[in-house]
């Protein structure tokens, strides 16, 4: 399940930092203000297009993923006031849709899902000239990819959702994909969740497909790895639990559940309806 779009929009803002009576809290407090945007010519307002931006700093450009095709949009944003597009990566060789965008050391890694969604994704990589490098199969619905801090792998997150009816649900999975050797020759392993099949899971987890097992239930979406690049903590969002992985074995080594909230505690109620 994809997270709130942008509605085609994208805001720049800038960050400073004010003291005033926070100060005697030993508190900072952020002041954002708003320095211009860029919007997808030809693109309604309301329209869902500007979905996940991955920032280069070394050539001052934003890579746009594009949630409506197989496309990547590269903005200019030397004049941050003014976002001028420069260049467009075109991966719908790849797949249907591209989810996500990661730039880290002048590699830009891309996560496109299957034309059929179910099916296995791709992982495409390309050097900030937009020049191909390589591409790696992952598993279904790559929703996410991000870099470790030390650049040697790209991690994603492959949600495996589902089709309508349940005829087709395929396993949720991580892709760890190791450029050791360079993003030209990439090598990847794929962190299952089948050891959890048979496994007794903490109370809070949801596992609720129906004639599924808990590998195809449990849906990854979205990853952050550890300072020293060795674990990527991974959000399982429709069954309300973080996967802790261990990257150098390639091995899903935990599952949490988040707890439980009590909405009937005042200041914890909520409105689940959005029909009104």
């Amino acid at each position: 399940m994809r997270l709130s779009r942008h509605l085609a929009l994208m805001s720049i803002v800038a960050g400073t930092f004010t003291t005033g009576s926070a100060q005697a809290h030993n508190r900072r407090e952020p002041k954002l203000e708003f320095i211009g945007r860029y919007q997808p010519p030809d693109v309604a307002f309301d329209e869902g297009v500007s979905e996940i931006v991955a920032y280069d700093e070394d050539n001052e450009e934003l890579y746009v993923v594009n949630a409506r095709a197989a496309l990547v949009e590269v903005l200019s944003i030397a004049d941050p006031a003014n976002p001028v597009s420069v260049d467009v990566i075109d991966v719908a060789a790849f797949g249907g849709i591209a989810n996500s965008v990661a730039v880290k050391d002048g590699i830009v890694a891309i996560a496109v899902e299957a034309f059929v969604k179910q099916d296995p994704g791709q992982i495409i990589f390309f050097d900030t000239d937009r020049n191909f490098l390589s591409s790696v199969q992952v598993g279904a619905l790559p929703d996410n990819v991000v870099f470790s801090p030390d650049g040697r792998y790209a991690v994603a997150a492959c949600e495996g959702e589902p089709n309508d009816d349940y005829t087709n649900d395929p396993e949720g999975s991580v892709a760890i994909v190791d450029l050791n050797r360079g993003a030209h020759r990439p090598s990847v392993a794929i962190a299952d969740f089948r050891g959890w099949n048979n496994r007794p899971l903490p109370s809070s987890v949801r596992v609720y497909g129906p004639g599924s097992t808990v590998a195809q239930d449990f849906e990854p979406e979205y990853c952050a790895v550890s300072p020293d690049s060795k674990t990527a903590y991974v959000t399982l969002q429709e069954n309300n639990a973080i996967a802790t992985v261990d990257l150098k074995r390639g091995k899903v080594t935990d599952v949490e559940g988040l707890g439980f909230k009590n909405h009937k505690r005042p200041g914890n109620g909520i409105d689940a309806s959005d029909r009104d």
